[in-house]
């Protein structure tokens, strides 16, 4: 076998830099801003120049999931993406997406921070151009329903004044505060257009009332509605439940 030349040994060379950028990228999830200062010039020294978006991306996403304040700032002032860049190949971070969900964008930052009820950190991206509307607006309202089901009241109202429909999401966020017997989160998303009375909504809350025996949610749906049955609860759940039949 013949001496190797400077080319053939070029892929060989480049290769094993790849890999130990990517190996960098990975530790640069950290909570650290000091370790991450130093693991990043370290990478600067084998990869001169700024962070790719899709590592800026995967690097946010990661800081708003952990509950990384102070990470999050630092990404953000890198211009670190709030929407995923990068839909056509693999993460280096978060590895790479099976084959049916190419054309599917990453979840942003923001559902992430929704879903852990980080107040200051949801704050921070909406207030940096995060959106809820167009392509991430299904995406995100798996996080309005999951803070509703937690519920994060402050992360709520902090949707729905950034113009988030109170009657997106699935399980629906006005059932949710019901379960949870939320009486504030309730008020707040019917004021702000909660539609309790659509029919299909309607046989969602009844039935978690009875269920659960929710006397007291019970009540405040009866709140404007003329039309009430009581009847007596011989299954074992509360007596005299209150029963509010559909409006007409």
């Amino acid at each position: 076998m013949g001496i190797l030349s400077t080319r053939d040994w070029r892929p060989i060379i480049l290769n094993s830099l790849a890999v130990k950028v990517a190996e960098l990228d990975k530790s640069l999830v950290t909570p650290s801003l000091e370790v991450f200062a130093l693991l990043l010039t370290e990478r600067e020294a084998l990869d001169p120049g700024p962070l790719p978006k899709n590592v800026l991306f995967a690097l946010i996403c990661g800081a708003a999931k952990a509950g990384w304040t102070e990470v999050t700032k630092h990404l953000l002032a890198l211009q670190a993406p709030l929407e995923d860049p990068i839909r056509f190949q693999g993460d280096p971070i978060c590895g790479d997406r099976a084959a049916s969900q190419l054309e599917k964008p990453a979840d942003p930052p923001l559902l992430h921070t929704c879903r852990g009820g980080f107040h200051e950190i949801a704050e921070l991206l909406l207030n940096s151009g995060a959106k809820i509307q167009g392509r991430e607006i299904c995406t995100l309202s798996k996080g309005f329903s999951s803070s509703a089901g937690k519920g994060y009241l402050g992360i709520v109202r902090m949707l729905l004044d950034a113009g988030m429909d109170p009657n997106q999401g699935y399980p629906l966020p006005v059932v949710l505060t019901i379960e949870l017997e939320h009486h504030e989160m309730y008020s707040l998303l019917v004021e702000r257009g909660a539609n309790i009375r659509a029919p299909e909504v309607w046989s969602e809350a009844m039935k978690v009332i009875e269920k659960d025996g929710l006397l007291s949610m019970a009540n405040l749906l009866q709140s404007g509605i003329t039309t009430v049955e009581r009847i007596a609860g011989d299954t074992g759940g509360i007596e005299c439940l209150p029963w509010i039949q559909y409006p007409i």
